[in-house]
């Protein structure tokens, strides 16, 4: 699980990462992420870690320049565009890092979440909204699992659902928020 050394998410082969390098450890390397992600605050186990967190443990332990935005869309920025090894994630609705999708540009989740409550939205943010809104309320990193809750959590609270946990926050806290921390996850100083 050494993020943007080979594969997609966490596909990367053993045997690709020893062939490059023949002194590669993944106890080593499990090791480091793990001490990295306890000085950052990084929530959970690593199979439900978020991306944010993967960065910035990425970030931390000086795997080079790191942009999360310039890897995903290359050709906003004039540059060549990646081509991972291996395979993509299956987004069969079942991986809960998967499930508030940056990449998603439509409210999916929002959509499934007001279907099972039969209440009227007007509310059209997408998913990639709301996922940088569920974020801002956490200092650290949550793992994908409290990100998916944060974010049922907010919802509820925006169409006056009784039964879950009230926030004391709204959408209008994200902003200061995200300005605070220079983007919706904590952005650590080696990041870019």
């Amino acid at each position: 699980m050494v993020a943007g050394l080979v594969g997609r998410s966490d596909t990367a082969c053993l045997a690709d990462l020893e062939a490059l390098d023949p002194t590669f450890s993944k106890a080593a390397e499990d090791t480091a992420n793990l001490q990295i992600a306890a000085s950052l605050g990084v929530e959970g186990d690593p199979p439900l870690w978020t991306w944010e967190a993967w960065m910035a443990i990425g970030a931390e332990r000086g795997f080079g320049f790191i942009c999360f935005v310039c890897l995903a869309f290359p050709e906003e920025f004039g540059l060549p565009p990646t081509v991972p090894v291996g395979p993509a994630p299956v987004e069969s609705g079942t991986d809960p890092r998967l499930e508030l999708s940056i990449r998603e540009l439509q409210p999916v989740f929002i959509s499934r979440f007001v279907s099972k409550h039969g209440v009227d939205s007007i509310l059209r943010d997408s998913d990639q909204s709301l996922r940088i809104h569920a974020y801002s309320l956490w200092d650290g990193y949550p793992d994908a699992l409290q990100l998916i809750e944060t974010a049922e959590r907010l919802l509820a609270w925006f169409h006056g659902i009784e039964g879950y946990v009230s926030l004391s926050s709204d959408f209008e806290y994200a902003f200061p928020r995200i300005l605070c921390k220079s983007g919706h996850a904590a952005v650590p100083r080696s990041a870019a």
